[in-house]
């Protein structure tokens, strides 16, 4: 091949340089190469590889991202929409979906286009495709749902056949579901002295959320051992909307006008969920890899979500 032996020690070091990739993406990699008539007829380096690799998915991501850029700005948050490129669902649905990407500023839509860019060249680096939801909810089908009107049919942007062609194929089912009672914040650990020694111990309130947390995680388990791969997790907690507000601010509390920026913290609201879910939904806390946590008014509830994440 290019006029060298391919020994057996080349090919292990292009293939330890190379294992991050996967094959598929390889090879597409390397055939663009041989076709290109200005380098084609050396053969490529592994870092010719790496910058014809990064460069693909860099090209992919940043054209994916220009059609959600696009369609924000020109549509905004109130349709939902289902684009014709099933990574895109995914890697919004990842960054909490598309009514949450609208709060974004506009002194932030860099970072946010960063994070978009990189969770999508993640998977096209490995040619994966996993689950993704398959319409991106706008503001009105959230409203409307929650007010019983009629939900009207999702924006299609891009290839209209493609794009429903990503509606069909996309799933709202996560790996395992359960909803625990009221969302309850994880106390900090208490001391006392006993016997002379000083002793930790969880509040009682706490303890006994987390073991309701338990009693939802093995039913929702249904006897099946903990999972051992790695986990995504989403966390949904909804606080009860005040009876004393006057209806106009209720009515703005369920829809998402009016957030709870009161307690209790979200962050002691997902560390009580994973207290009470380790060791009988996931084998350890170490396992879940992706966390999207919300707080949003609504009938007092968590919703769990864990989906595997390879």
């Amino acid at each position: 091949m290019y006029g060298r032996d391919l020994t057996s020690g080349v090919i292990a070091l292009y293939w330890q340089g190379l294992q991050a990739y996967d094959l598929a993406a390889v090879r597409e990699a390397l055939n663009r190469h041989v076709n290109n008539p200005d380098t084609g007829q050396f053969m490529p380096k592994i870092a010719d590889i790496h910058k014809m690799l990064q460069g693909s998915t860099q090209d992919a991501a940043l054209t994916a991202w220009s059609k959600v850029d696009r369609t924000m700005r020109e549509k905004g948050p109130y349709p939902s929409i289902v684009f014709d490129d099933a990574l895109i669902h995914r890697v919004l649905s990842e960054m909490g979906g598309w009514v949450l990407l609208s709060t974004k500023q506009e002194d932030e839509w860099p970072f946010v286009r960063n994070e978009f860019v990189n969770r999508y060249r993640g998977y096209r680096m490995r040619s994966e495709v996993p689950d993704y939801p398959p319409v991106l909810i706008g503001l009105a089908e959230m409203t409307n749902q929650q007010l019983g009107l009629e939900v009207v049919p999702p924006l299609l942007v891009g290839s209209a056949a493609m794009a429903q062609q990503v509606m069909r194929q996309g799933t709202d089912q996560p790996l395992l579901e359960f909803t625990p009672l009221n969302p309850i914040a994880k106390g900090r650990a208490r001391s006392c002295l006993r016997n002379g020694h000083i002793a930790h111990y969880t509040p009682e309130k706490t303890a006994r959320y987390e073991n309701l947390v338990k009693l939802a995680a093995q039913k929702a388990m249904d006897g099946q051992s903990p999972i051992e791969s790695a986990i995504a997790l989403t966390v949904r907690a909804f606080l009860p909307i005040p009876a004393s507000w006057s209806l106009k601010k209720q009515r703005a509390a369920a829809i998402g006008e009016v957030m709870p920026t009161k307690r209790p913290d979200l962050d002691n609201i997902v560390k009580a969920v994973k207290d009470g879910a380790n060791g009988i939904t996931w084998k350890d806390d170490s396992q879940v890899i992706d966390v999207h946590a919300s707080k949003r008014y609504g009938a007092p509830r968590v919703e769990v979500e864990v989906r595997i994440s390879e």
